[in-house]
This record gives structure tokens, sequence and C-alpha cells, in this order.
């Protein structure tokens, strides 16, 4: 009989490439989830950034009397908010109410607020200003209430994203509790 008349893999072959498809799957899963979860804690922290640069711009290009500010609410369905009205409740939904997180954007007051809805896989830890929980932004030079906000993901990694007093908006990593590589230490 000829042997190069039968092609394919034998039983045994196949459950040994099955079994080692298996042991690499168990061996990367654990990665992948880190990944994952280092990933929404940085969407997280790079949108919290995003919105602090945002406040301080709007100060600085509106040049008005009022400063902008940021309010944090931090906890288990955290918020925060941006408005000319500080403090302000960032839970609050209704734009006529008299504490609302409120920008006046060409003529027409809005809403301003950003909650963990969109980032639920993060946790803000604390927002700690030398004005309690707020931080606002000087209409003239930028200059702020130097502060940090601490978040935190549901395993464990935590980034913080510093405030000078100058208004310059950073993400560290903090000293004290493990982070995601590529952020250089607070």
């Amino acid at each position: 009989m000829d042997d190069r008349a039968h092609s394919g893999f034998t039983l045994i072959e196949l459950m040994v490439t099955i079994a080692v498809a298996a042991i690499m799957l168990t061996w990367a899963l654990p990665a992948f989830t880190d990944l994952i979860d280092s990933q929404h804690l940085r969407a997280a922290a790079q949108q919290v950034a995003a919105d602090l640069r945002y406040a301080r711009s709007e100060a600085v290009r509106r040049h008005a009397a009022v400063p902008i500010g940021v309010s944090f609410s931090p906890g288990e369905h955290w918020c925060y908010g941006i408005s000319q009205q500080l403090p302000c409740d960032c839970t609050i939904q209704d734009w006529r109410s008299s504490s609302a997180c409120l920008l006046d954007l060409s003529h027409d007051r809005q809403l301003h607020t950003s909650a963990n809805e969109e980032q639920t896989h993060v946790s803000l830890i604390s927002a700690r200003f030398s004005s309690g929980q707020t931080t606002e932004f000087d209409p003239l030079r930028g200059l702020a209430r130097a502060g940090t906000v601490e978040l935190q993901s549901n395993r464990g990694k935590r980034l913080d994203i510093r405030i000078s007093t100058l208004g310059r908006v950073r993400i560290c990593a903090p000293a004290d509790g493990a982070s995601p590589a590529g952020y250089s230490p607070c």
C-alpha cells in the first residue's frame, strides 16, 4: 500500500493540538482581562483630563468676571460638572435648577455633566482641591485651584489627574498603587 494516499490528522494529533490551544487560552485570558481593565481606566482618566482642559480653555476664552470650574461628586455613582456657578450639583438634570452645572453656550444655557454611566468599570475615589471637591479656573490667565482627582478600576489599578496652580492638567501613576503602564509617577 502507498502511504501517500492517506492524508489528514490522527485523533491523537488533533487532541494534542486542542490541549495546547486550551492551555494557551487559559494562560492568555487573565492578561487580556487585565488589558481591558487598564484600557477602561485610561479612557476615564483621559476623559476627565480633557474636560478639565476644556473648562480651563473656556474660562480663558470667555475672559468673563465669573470663573468656570468643575465640581466633582465622588462615590459609587460619581459624576462631575463644568459650570459658571460653583459649586454645582452634577446629579441635577434639570437646567432650570439654580444648582445645576450649566454653561452659557452661544446664549443658550446647557447642562455640562459627565457621570459614571459612561465609565462603569471605573470609580472616582476622591477629588481634593483647596476648595473642597471643586476647582475653578481664573478667566484672565487660566490659573487653577490645585488638586487631585483619583480614579480606580474594578481590578484595583489607579490613576491620578493632577491640576497645578498654573492650570496644567496631567495624568500620573500614584506611587502607592498599581497602575497601567506608560504613566510617569506622581
